[in-house]
């Protein structure tokens, strides 16, 4: 996972797949109303998943959940 920390950019954030040098997706960076800080993402403790929090287009709280590598 690479950052650059810029507000508004459509991959600021990056999965990558080091073993074939391949970014697998990309994301915005979005920051936690209450602390600030940026959203988090936690891996599987497997290394099969990575989630994080997100909004859901009606503002409510959601899980979003990616396998890997498909990032299905």
């Amino acid at each position: 996972l690479t950052c650059n920390f810029r507000q508004g950019d459509p991959a600021a954030i990056i999965i990558w797949d080091v073993r074939e040098s391949r970014a697998l997706r990309s994301f915005e960076l979005t920051f936690n109303a209450l602390t600030g800080q940026p959203i988090q993402f936690q891996w599987s403790h497997d290394g099969q998943y990575i989630a994080r929090m997100a909004k859901d287009k009606a503002g409510g709280d959601v899980i979003q959940i990616y396998e890997l590598p498909t990032m299905a």
